[in-house]
């Protein structure tokens, strides 16, 4: 007599069959993954040891110690003797002496603001021409330029510790702020020309406290003031609608409403460098391996939040950031990488370089050597 069929039984075999099946398929699929894996992290960077350079057509004077700065189009070599304006041709397009003694300058978008350090002397330029000269009614501490071409100037008082004023690209007062007991330590201005940030650094009572104070340029009053015991913000700077306060101890992050979005701690480790990208923070810190001078590069998010790091074993000696794109120094090279600290390819040029500038976008950039400078095209090959 022949048995029915139990049909659930068969049913239960053949799941159970496909179910050890799937596991089987799963696990080879991710042995197969984790191989492939294994050998692309294996794969060595692209290195492009023959980048095309093209050499910048001037001399620096020898004997003359010069210090540089770069606009979206032109390189300034600058000391107290004479000043040299480059084009993005490598043209020299003005070789000039201005009468200050200890000339700094602050470069964003078109602009170039030179000041002389502790007097009261400023010249404005856009591209390679000067268009305005300022005297300030008190000397200069420090001065930066926003993409507009005003200026924020933190100038030392004589019945106050400093003042802070903003001057627009025709020379005219826009804002001023007496500190008070207060001594100013950076401030900066929003490309929307809005914007003020001050770090300011009190210590009566013998207690070290700093402030982060925040003005709209029509208000007097501030709209944030933010207090902070035993910690120094040697630096203040806006990246669109982010401001950015680079302390000794820690960075915060604040919108453009005056909130804290982020906080970045340093974990007891010595910043050594810093570069901001829009939503991206870039910290160097002294490295954590074993060779003498490492260092450690960090990305962050406006949260506070780590998007990578990438480790040299040689000092990073040079940083710079553009539309996601990292350039440090990793020994002789010069690497590059994305936002979040992936290493994409390394440039070899045939000279150590002392720093390297995006000029204007992320695939032209300034190599500056001892004897000057030349124009590199950032790729792969």
């Amino acid at each position: 007599m022949i048995k029915p069929v139990n049909k659930k039984r068969n049913n239960k075999i053949l799941w159970s069959v496909l179910i050890v099946a799937a596991i089987f398929i799963v696990c080879a699929a991710a042995s197969y993954l984790a191989v492939v894996m294994q050998t692309e992290g294996e794969k060595e960077t692209p290195v492009n040891s023959s980048p095309v350079v093209s050499a910048m057509d001037f001399v620096l004077d020898p004997g003359i110690s010069y210090e540089h700065a770069l606009t979206e189009k032109n390189l300034y070599f600058y000391s107290a003797e004479n000043i040299k304006i480059i084009n993005e041709k490598g043209e020299i397009k003005q070789d000039f002496i201005l009468p200050l003694s200890q000339p700094e300058v602050s470069a964003c978008g078109e602009y170039a603001l030179i000041y002389d350090k502790g007097a009261r002397k400023a010249f404005l330029f856009r591209s390679s021409k000067q268009v305005k000269e300022m005297e300030l009614a008190e000397s200069i501490i420090l001065a930066s330029v926003n993409s507009t071409g005003s200026s924020v100037f933190v100038t030392k008082g004589e019945t106050h510790q400093c003042s802070v004023s903003v001057l627009d690209s025709k020379g005219e007062e826009k804002f001023r702020w007496n500190s008070g007991g207060l001594y100013v330590l950076s401030a900066d201005i929003s490309d929307n020309g809005k914007d003020i940030a001050v770090s300011a650094l009190n210590t009566d009572g013998g207690v070290l406290t700093s402030n982060i104070i925040m003005f709209t340029i029509d208000k007097e009053q501030p709209f944030a003031n933010y207090k902070y015991t035993d910690e120094i913000f040697a630096a203040t700077k806006f990246s669109g609608n982010t401001l950015y306060a680079i302390g000794e101890s820690a960075a915060y992050v604040y919108n453009g409403y005056g909130k804290v979005t982020g906080t970045i701690d340093y974990a007891e480790r010595e910043l050594l460098n810093y570069n901001t990208d829009g939503n991206t923070l870039a910290l160097v810190f002294s490295g954590s391996g074993l060779s003498v001078g490492a260092g450690d590069l960090e990305t962050y998010n406006t949260k506070g939040e780590k998007l990578g790091l990438f480790h040299s074993s040689q000092e990073i000696s040079f940083l710079d950031c553009i539309e996601g794109r990292i350039a440090v120094k990793n020994g002789r090279v010069v690497s590059i990488l994305n936002s979040k600290c992936k290493e994409e390819f390394q440039i070899s040029p045939e000279t150590d370089l002392l720093n390297f500038m995006f000029f204007e976008n992320e695939y032209r950039a300034v190599g500056i050597s001892a004897v000057g400078a030349q124009l590199i095209r950032v790729s792969k090959n």
